[in-house]
């Protein structure tokens, strides 16, 4: 079977904002596009930092000023891939974190993400299947599944987010 590469199933469609913004800005643009999180870039287009919905969440709940800067309640991102990264270890990446998406970046600018669906998505229209699979039998229990990690984001206003 050809190796397969992420950049098949890059979705461009994400949310985009520059450190400057104000939370509130960004928290309508997440809304109005219906995504699950915000990525936060510099001029260059490069990733700086995400906050998901969840963190905008947490926000509201110490309510918060809007009108502080983005920056106030991102996390850095951890785990990014890159275009030239194999579909294995996208796989591996996102069985392994709770975060539904990773982003992809080209050297350091953001280009879109991969998440679970499109990868599920790639496995179907693929037929990939897994040589080191142990199960023949079809009637055969899999092996459990090891859970994701969960892992922590950054702060709010200086504080720690309680989780």
């Amino acid at each position: 079977m050809p190796q397969l590469f992420i950049k098949s199933v890059i979705d461009t469609h994400m949310v985009t904002v520059l450190p400057e913004t104000k939370i509130g800005e960004a928290e309508n643009l997440l809304l109005d596009s219906r995504v699950s999180e915000v990525y936060i870039v510099n001029e260059q287009n490069a990733l700086v930092g995400v906050v998901p919905d969840y963190d905008f969440l947490k926000y509201h709940s110490l309510r918060l000023c809007r009108k502080k800067v983005i920056t106030t309640i991102m996390s850095p991102v951890s785990t990014m891939l890159s275009l030239q990264d194999s579909f294995e270890k996208a796989l591996n990446i996102l069985c392994e974190n709770i975060h539904p998406r990773v982003p992809v970046v080209d050297r350091t600018q953001l280009i879109g993400t991969i998440s679970r669906l499109e990868l599920i998505s790639l496995l179907l229209q693929s037929e990939y299947t897994c040589e080191n699979s142990s199960a023949t039998d079809p009637n055969q229990p899999h092996p459990p599944l090891a859970g994701p990690k969960y892992l922590k984001t950054g702060e709010i206003g200086g504080r720690p987010i309680n989780d």
